[in-house]
């Protein structure tokens, strides 16, 4: 790893703790989309265990605990 001269360290903009800038509702819009795209294929796809081959296997169950626990991770507690 090489180190950055002091030029480029000097054109990164200037910390400012007191009025810092959040991304925290884009972060909610982004976290949504990808919760309904989950959903959608882990849908699919018991649908396709279910209906085509007439069975769930471990992995299913391991896919559809995750799919129930999603919205504990990416839901924050308090919003931004």
């Amino acid at each position: 790893m090489r180190v950055l001269p002091p030029e480029v360290w000097e054109s990164f903009p200037k910390s400012d703790s007191a009025h810092p800038v959040t991304s925290g509702p884009a972060l909610i819009i982004v976290n949504a989309v990808f919760m309904v795209l989950i959903t959608a294929v882990v849908a699919l796809r018991l649908f396709a265990r279910i209906y085509l081959k007439r069975r769930l296997g471990y992995d299913d169950y391991c896919i559809a605990l995750a799919l129930v626990n999603i919205p504990k991770t990416t839901i924050p507690k308090r919003p931004y």
